[in-house]
């Protein structure tokens, strides 16, 4: 008789990783199986790759793609299921120690996460600012994996207040406080990849940090604070921008970055 877990695993968590051991040992059964149910907003082909992936440090842990009337099935308890939303909606530190770092590159994942944490507007934009940086990264022979993860998570503490952005401001990046609050995501999306998305990864946290007030040195921080200025579903014309950028990304961030000068400028004087 096997000692089968059954659960949505959308995805799995750390906490519900540490149950199954436990019930493992309650039981008195040495080898247990996991079997990822149907239902999940996630694929059940890319939970299950998850599962398999969380599990492979554990010997006597395995994934099974069916059960029988034989097998002894316990659920996941649904109050350490809830935490897969949370593991959804970007934190994905609650996510198995094991697939941390699949998750933050997936793209089902990273869509779900801006669309649990960006108004609709700010989503699409997101997924256009994706699909841009990524064009441009090929384009010049450049990462465009990053360029593409960079896209998509750039504005994800956009809709946080202005208390909430400052609190992390005060302790992560006190120097930038006297910057206008509409720059401050540009910090606190790097500090929450870091800290909730366990996405350490410099260029893509770069490229984050310096799309608002375009001061990155690298081609990568370029591209984004390109990207988000001329995505497609920007409501003015871009054209001008976009022939630039084909050409240099230096002369095109350049430009872009006199233009949004003279416009704050404007608005300065317009007050």
């Amino acid at each position: 008789m096997r000692l089968v877990i059954q659960g949505s695993f959308d995805p799995i968590t750390q906490k519900e990783l540490e149950w199954i051991r436990k019930e493992q040992k309650k039981q008195g059964i040495r080898d247990v199986w996991l079997y990822v149910k149907e239902q999940g907003v996630l694929e059940k082909h890319l939970r299950q790759t998850l599962v398999q992936r969380a599990a492979a440090p554990y010997r006597h842990m395995h994934v099974t793609l069916h059960t029988d009337e034989k097998d002894c099935i316990c659920q996941i308890p649904a109050d350490l299921a809830e935490e897969e939303a949370m593991v959804r909606s970007g934190i994905i530190r609650l996510a198995a120690r094991g697939i941390r770092n699949m998750l933050w590159k997936e793209t089902a994942v990273l869509e779900a996460s801006v669309h649990a944490r960006c108004t609709a507007h700010r989503a699409s934009h997101s997924l256009s600012v994706a699909k841009t940086a990524a064009y441009f990264a090929r384009r010049f022979g450049l990462d465009e994996e990053r360029m593409r993860i960079a896209g998509y998570v750039h504005d994800i503490t956009k809709k946080q207040s202005d208390e909430e952005n400052r609190r992390v401001m005060e302790v992560w990046y006190p120097q930038y406080l006297s910057e206008s609050p509409k720059v401050w995501h540009s910090f606190t999306a790097e500090v929450f990849l870091r800290q909730e998305m366990c996405c350490y990864d410099s260029v893509i946290r770069n490229a984050v940090k310096h799309h608002t007030l375009g001061d990155g040195r690298s081609d990568h921080d370029r591209i984004l604070y390109i990207a988000d200025k001329i995505e497609p579903t920007r409501p003015y014309s871009i054209e001008e921008e976009w022939k630039i950028a084909e050409r240099s990304l230096k002369e095109a961030a350049a430009f872009i970055y006199e233009e949004t000068r003279q416009f704050i400028d404007t608005e300065e004087t317009n007050v």
